[in-house]
Order: structure tokens, then sequence, then C-alpha cells
């Protein structure tokens, strides 16, 4: 949806009386149960996927060239303990 679309849309959300906010503890109590990691709570940029228990999130085996660039997540972490 465009942008300048958004403000319409929930305007008529809103006006409909079916039709309630939720707030962040929607999102939040949905993204536990999905068990899924909040950005910038549970992970950041210095957490890596096997540390977040994101395996399922990322490859099994990598390509040599991505391997040899250190193109992938927790690259930078996995050099340093080899």
């Amino acid at each position: 949806m465009p942008a300048e679309h958004a403000v319409a849309l929930v305007s008529a959300l809103l006006d409909n009386t079916d039709v309630l906010p939720i707030g962040l503890g929607a999102r939040d109590s949905l993204r536990l149960e999905a068990g899924l990691c909040l950005y910038g709570h549970d992970i950041d940029a210095t957490t890596t996927p096997v540390e977040a228990a994101l395996e399922w999130s990322i490859q099994k085996s990598r390509p040599q060239r991505r391997r040899a660039r250190r193109r992938f997540p927790g690259a930078v972490k996995n050099s340093r303990a080899a």
C-alpha cells in the first residue's frame, strides 16, 4: 500500500466501532507465541542467528564463495573462534 494512503486506511478502520487499536502488547504476545525475536530487545547487530535460536532462518550449507568472503550473519564471530 502506498504510504500516502495509510492515514485514510487507519481512519476508515477506526471509524468502524468493531475495530479497536491493540497496541504493542498484542504484537509482543503474538511474537512470543510464534517464537520470533524483537530486534533491539531480544537481538541486535551483535547477536548471531545461532545465539538467538534462529537456526531455522539460515541456510544449512553455505557456498564456498560466501564463506571465503565472510558475507553471512555471524561470519565475524565465527572467524574469531576458528
